[in-house]
């Protein structure tokens, strides 16, 4: 029985076994049996059997097949609730989700992207939709459940077409010196005001080193190394869903290893942050509240992002200064850097962003007068 090309091809084991093979889809199919029309057949009928392995299950129940099997548990929990997230909102009951995954095509996943990009969506999310939609059919076609990978067709739209970028906000000088005086001058002087403040110096600390929330949240006074002058950073505190509780699935915080490896990070204390740290340690031991935590609450326990974050909202009201968001206080300390000439890539460092272009791009603003002077200096 003759083999035309794309059937495959046979060889006898020493035994006197033959084998027949084929790739199909990227997927690599063996026959066996001492008969060799046998695998002859057999490797005919499976080359000629297109239909019998199209997949007609909805791509929403593919894609949610896909993320519990291969990535549930297999990346923290923060990243797979936000995948799931992207899934749930953006596939599951979305016109695309419904549509067999047999009859999906190039053109209606790139239709879909585009709708997504004129909806309004931000670049990052329609960049989560756009990276999940194609690791899902990457992995369909090295299945063989699809015959083309129109992942690696569909393109994503340029810069151009999305929303502008929403500008980050950060705390003016005369408002972080506002800050400080209120923090500062109540948590020394204000007896009435102590306790309310006693873990608020934590602020003025992120405006100092650029701590990300989670990651000061999960501090323990054992990364705090003042013989050596800096900041251990190898935690975070995180808002996930509980899934030990599948009937609620309500969010909780743990306390989990950083994201990245350049999360993962020493950070220089000044003696202003050692001074805060130092009066911290005295002020719980004065409360009787001291525990493994540098921020924790009356019950001896970490401090929830919430109540950090409102904390932080109701100081500013006490203060009068306009509130911005804590990760603002974030963004200060790196634009404080960049306009007093720090270079941009030990402000990456500093900050743990894994490439110094997403540094470059958030905080590193050239204005007229600096294009202005870097042209003259060719006249010199």
């Amino acid at each position: 029985m003759a083999r035309s090309k794309g059937q495959g091809s046979i060889y006898q084991r020493s035994n006197g076994l033959y084998v027949g093979t084929l790739v199909k889809h990227g997927v690599k199919k063996s026959f066996s049996s001492m008969d060799k029309n046998v695998v002859e057949t057999k490797l005919l009928a499976y080359s000629k059997s297109p239909e019998s392995s199209k997949v007609k299950t909805r791509f929403s129940t593919y894609v949610n097949d896909y993320i519990y099997t291969f990535k549930y548990k297999h990346i923290k929990d923060s990243s797979f609730d936000r995948l799931e997230s992207i899934y749930r909102n953006h596939i599951e009951n979305e016109s695309i989700g419904k549509i067999p995954l047999c009859d999906l095509n190039d053109i209606i996943i790139q239709r879909y992207i585009n709708e997504k990009v004129s909806s309004g969506l931000s670049l990052s999310s329609v960049k989560k939709i756009f990276e999940l939609i194609r690791t899902v059919l990457y992995y369909a076609y090295r299945r063989g459940d699809i015959d083309v990978d129109y992942g690696s067709l569909i393109k994503l739209p340029n810069n151009s077409n999305f929303k502008e970028i929403k500008h980050i906000e950060v705390y003016t000088d005369d408002e972080c010196q506002v800050l400080r005086e209120y923090i500062l001058g109540n948590y020394y002087h204000s007896r009435k005001e102590a306790r309310f403040l006693r873990y608020a110096p934590v602020y003025l600390i992120m405006l100092n080193t650029g701590l990300r929330t989670g990651e000061l949240l999960a501090l323990t006074w054992s990364d705090i190394d003042f013989k050596n002058r800096v900041i251990h950073i190898r935690h975070s505190l995180s808002f996930i869903k509980n899934r030990q509780e599948e009937s609620s699935l309500k969010n909780v915080s743990v306390i989990s290893s950083v994201k990245t490896s350049a999360s993962k990070r020493d950070i220089p204390m000044n003696d202003f942050v050692i001074n805060c740290f130092r009066e911290l340690d005295s002020r719980y031991v004065d409360f009787d509240c001291r525990c493994d935590y540098v921020v924790s609450n009356l019950n001896d326990e970490f401090v929830k992002l919430r109540s950090f974050e409102t904390k932080f909202k109701k100081i500013c009201e006490k203060a009068g200064v306009t509130y911005k968001g804590v990760h603002a206080l974030r963004h200060t300390f790196a634009s404080n850097l960049i306009n007093k000439g720090v270079s941009p890539k030990v402000v990456s460092c500093l900050l743990g962003h894994t490439n110094v272009v997403f540094t470059l791009n958030r905080y590193v603003h050239e204005n007229e007068e600096q294009l202005s002077h870097a042209v003259s200096k060719l006249d010199s």
